[in-house]
């Protein structure tokens, strides 16, 4: 479950949301935006907030994920 502490600071950051253009940068390359799709796409861990993704923007939402093991994908890099 999402803290109510990360959720309300989450908000404070990002009342709007952050799928505009200007709120939050975006992935550099193609390749970039993929290789960190593949990582939240194979991970055991349950995202809790985020994880909305546009490979035509190259967006990755800021992205929570709890229970995380240390042989999880998201721990490769």
């Amino acid at each position: 479950m999402l803290t109510s502490a990360s959720l309300s600071r989450y908000l404070e950051f990002y009342p709007n949301g952050t799928t505009e253009p200007g709120n939050i940068g975006r992935l550099p390359t193609h390749g970039s935006f993929d290789r960190v799709k593949k990582l939240l796409d194979n991970t055991k861990g349950t995202i809790v907030l985020g994880g909305d993704t546009d490979r035509e923007t190259k967006y990755v939402a800021p992205t929570i994920v709890r229970n995380v093991s240390s042989d999880d994908s998201l721990m490769s890099e």
